[in-house]
């Protein structure tokens, strides 16, 4: 049912996973390369949970046989692995709260993730149809 609102969005079929990809190498670099602090003091739990928040929407968009709670589940651990490797190195460190910012991040994504198989999907199962039959 959803991998026809893949199709229909991503015509190239795995545009998707490649977008996940690339995301997930940003967040990995973004997360563990050494930065001035003094940049992203005022913002750093916004971008934890935008951060998480993009990712869990391109996890759910990517693996659409992911449940939402096993979207949810992926997005936090990946979020608590890169927590967990920040403080095991000498210029990053772990942060209980950057982890919560992260783990409601990937929840703030469930709700769109929901709209657009539950109210989204019979549009584009329809869109779909009358491609194939034309």
């Amino acid at each position: 049912m959803l991998s026809s609102l893949t199709y229909a969005l991503i015509p190239a079929g795995k545009l998707s996973k490649f977008a996940l990809i690339g995301y997930l190498m940003l967040l990995f670099w973004g997360s563990l390369w050494p930065i001035n602090s003094e940049l992203v003091a005022n913002h750093d739990k916004l971008n934890h949970l935008l951060g998480y928040a993009g990712l869990g929407l391109l996890l759910g968009w990517s693996q659409t046989q992911l449940k939402l709670i096993q979207t949810w589940l992926v997005t936090f651990s990946i979020g608590v692995l890169i927590e967990c490797l920040q403080g095991l190195t000498s210029w990053r460190y772990f942060e209980w709260f950057d982890m919560l910012a992260n783990g409601i991040g990937a929840l703030l994504a469930l709700p769109i993730l929901w709209l657009i198989r539950r109210q989204l999907d019979p549009y584009f199962q329809a869109l779909v149809l009358a491609k194939e039959q034309s």
